[in-house]
């Protein structure tokens, strides 16, 4: 390490106390900056891990049960359609202990076998071949029922008649309602919709936003009653564009924050530099250049900069932590992936050297052009 930067060091930490209120001020701007870009990329890698495990581009709902073969001769006859995967589905409600009824909620009877979705399991695991009263539930369903654990027995109430269900599994399924799946065989011989289905999963191989104006067009001339359609991309982006909104707000006040503290590194730098006047006029008066006490402060409030930089390293690890939590429980009913981006912790060290740099320009060309003879004599 060279003389002045040595020299800088020992400067930095005269004065301790307003060394660490710099330095906060500055990291919580920093903190706050790392814990915007770690969302964002925690709400990208959560939604499109979700969207990702669902080979499917086109969802509909019709209103009443149909013939699955009907189902497939009629979609599958849109060019485009690679695959058409139609499940039971009707709506129960959960029969508490005092005998009274909850809301109504989805419960979905797909293939056992499906290759369409790959459910994320939480916790427990999926339906297998042979199982009957076995049910999982999606964890939204658990944000609306916190009671519910897997491993306990439901009473779900099903056109009018109660039966008693396992939970067996929990799966996280974003952009859903509140559903509990169970096995499609036993859920047909129990409800007499054997062959029947009113949930449509469609695969294309083309353009999906193409083939689901096809797939509507041809919906509108068959007799089947459509009550809902959706394509998939248009909700995931839906979803995606959900944060936009906070990261704009995190990174707006974190930049206010980071100018606060900019300004405080400034008069921190200001104070250093009165209080060593004489100092650096003895520097100057055996043979110190105006640039090498440029540098001397120059150094000293990058080195301040690069300081917040770790602390504030530290303290996006709790923040982040709890943005995600926070959001994901508003928006989504389940805490985000944790995910840490170097690239903004990359960034923000670049920025936060600008500041300090800056924030220490006007000190340090204070400190370089004054003349010796009136540095000596300050007082």
């Amino acid at each position: 390490m060279g003389r002045i930067t040595l020299i800088s060091f020992r400067n930095t930490f005269r004065r301790q106390g307003r060394l660490a209120l710099t330095v906060f001020t500055l990291a919580a701007g920093g903190a706050v900056f790392m814990g915007a870009v770690n969302l964002y990329n925690a709400w990208q890698t959560t939604v499109s891990g979700s969207y990702d495990s669902r080979h499917y581009d086109v969802e509909i709902w019709l209103r009443d049960p149909v013939e699955q073969q009907h189902i497939a001769d009629v979609i599958g006859s849109v060019p485009g359609v690679a695959r058409v995967e139609s499940w039971g589905q009707t709506r129960a409600s959960l029969v508490y202990e005092d005998g009274t009824d909850s809301n109504l909620y989805y419960l979905t009877a797909p293939l056992v076998d499906t290759t369409i979705m790959d459910f994320e399991v939480i916790e427990g695991r999926w339906l297998e071949p042979g199982d009957t009263n076995a049910v999982v539930i999606n964890h939204v369903l658990t944000h609306e029922e916190s009671s519910i654990q897997v491993g306990d027995e439901i009473v779900l109430n099903l056109d009018g008649e109660a039966n008693t269900w396992q939970v067996v599994g929990l799966v996280r399924e974003l952009g859903s309602l509140p559903t509990a799946y169970v096995a499609y065989d036993y859920y047909a011989s129990l409800t007499g919709h054997a062959g029947l289905a009113r949930n449509i999963k469609v695969a294309t191989d083309g353009d999906p936003a193409e083939v689901t104006k096809q797939i509507e067009a041809v919906l509108t001339t068959s007799d089947l009653s459509v009550y809902q359609l959706r394509e998939l991309a248009v909700t995931k982006q839906s979803f995606l564009d959900h944060i936009v909104i906070l990261m704009t707000f995190l990174t707006a006040m974190a930049l206010l924050v980071a100018a606060v503290g900019g300004l405080g590194l400034m008069s921190t730098m200001s104070l250093n530099v009165l209080e060593r006047m004489r100092e650096i006029g003895v520097m100057r008066a055996i043979g110190a250049s105006m640039d090498k006490i440029l540098q001397i402060v120059l150094v000293e409030g990058i080195f301040i900069g690069v300081l917040s930089w770790g602390l504030a390293l530290l303290l996006s690890v709790p923040i982040t932590a709890q943005i995600g939590k926070f959001s994901g429980e508003i928006f989504l009913q389940t805490a985000l992936d944790t995910v840490y981006s170097p690239f903004g912790m990359g960034l923000w060290l670049g920025i936060v050297v600008l500041v300090s740099a800056l924030a220490s320009l006007y000190p340090a060309l204070r400190a370089s052009e004054a003349p010796v003879n009136e540095i000596l004599a300050y007082e």
